[in-house]
């Protein structure tokens, strides 16, 4: 197998703390809220969320054998960021389904998630469907997943709290009416060829110090000024 096909565990310890959990969980209520105040009693469904996020994800992974007769299944290096963030959006519904049943998600073991991984990444993503259609509230194969693309906690929590920004963002800017436009054609950026806005942030996150719990105030206000800046130039 190619270098580039080969999944690399870098994680040298669980993918989350306790105290790190606990902060993504409050940034979800307030997300919600902020979508509806009273978000816990609109019955949304979580788990067909989480599907359609899965497959987002599935779409940006190498698996059709109709297309690709070597029969290797992989995530093309130069999709791994934007798979990054639909791992972050399916644990977005994670976590909201964890309010939902008034529960705390517990971090699982480095030695536990070694357990759980498979070399394939498509077979991951069908796994972690499979769970939450079961249980709607099973996040093992999400963890070990993360685990695999070598993330630790610190990396989800400054990939989650820039797409916090943009669906805050979005919200701000008629989201739910239908009036925001999703795919920004902008003079200067990606060879002024429209993009989805989650493209423009993958480089505003490399262009920004990674955000953590103590900074998240100040980094939100940063970060929700640039995509409005770019936001206003669009074409």
């Amino acid at each position: 197998m190619n270098e580039e096909r080969t999944v690399v565990r870098a994680v040298t310890g669980p993918v989350f703390t306790r105290s790190q959990i606990a902060w993504l969980m409050e940034r979800q209520n307030e997300l919600n809220k902020l979508i509806h105040p009273n978000w816990l009693t609109q019955n949304w469904d979580f788990q067909l969320a989480l599907i359609d996020e899965v497959a987002e994800a599935l779409s940006l992974v190498n698996w059709k054998w109709w297309k690709d007769t070597s029969g290797a299944y992989y995530l093309p290096p130069e999709n791994r960021e934007q798979f990054k963030l639909e791992l972050i959006d399916m644990l977005h519904f994670v976590l909201s389904k964890f309010w939902m049943v008034n529960q705390v998600p517990e971090p699982a073991s480095k030695e536990y998630l070694s357990h759980l991984q498979t070399d394939t990444i498509a077979y991951n993503l069908k796994v972690i469907a499979c769970e939450y259609l079961a249980t709607g509230i099973k996040w093992d194969s999400l963890q070990s997943l993360l685990h695999t693309l070598g993330m630790t906690g610190e990396d989800v929590v400054h990939i989650y709290a820039a797409k916090c920004c943009l669906n805050e963002f979005r919200q701000a800017n008629g989201y739910k009416s239908g009036e925001y436009d999703k795919h920004w054609k902008v003079p200067g950026w990606f060879e002024s060829l429209a993009a989805e806005d989650n493209m423009f942030l993958e480089v505003l996150m490399q262009r920004s110090k990674a955000a953590t719990p103590e900074t998240w105030e100040e980094y939100k206000t940063f970060m929700l000024s640039e995509l409005g800046s770019i936001y206003k130039r669009r074409v």
